[in-house]
């Protein structure tokens, strides 16, 4: 995964970017946008948050806390690229 973040405004859509705006802080402050990054660790929020804006907790909200971050953030970067969520099984 590269040095890419996830950024979820205030109306729940989802989608990549390389860096921040300028004005990133006032923009969290606010509550308007969060800036997940993708190459660290998510808390419990963070896989709520990115649940939710990619459709997987209306489907089951355990699912994406249960399956593990990983396959969460293939799943994001995935609906991110195609604005659709696959939810195929990964191999053993």
């Amino acid at each position: 995964m590269g040095s890419t973040l996830f950024i979820i405004d205030g109306g729940g859509n989802i989608r990549l970017a390389r860096r921040r705006p300028a004005n990133w802080e006032k923009l969290e402050i606010r509550d308007e946008f969060h800036f997940i990054p993708e190459n660290r660790e998510w808390d419990a929020d963070e896989i709520e948050l990115v649940s939710k804006a990619i459709g997987l907790y209306a489907i089951s909200p355990d699912a994406a806390r249960l399956s593990g971050e990983r396959w969460l953030k293939r799943r994001a970067r995935e609906f991110c690229e195609t604005g659709r969520l696959n939810l195929t099984a990964d191999p053993c």
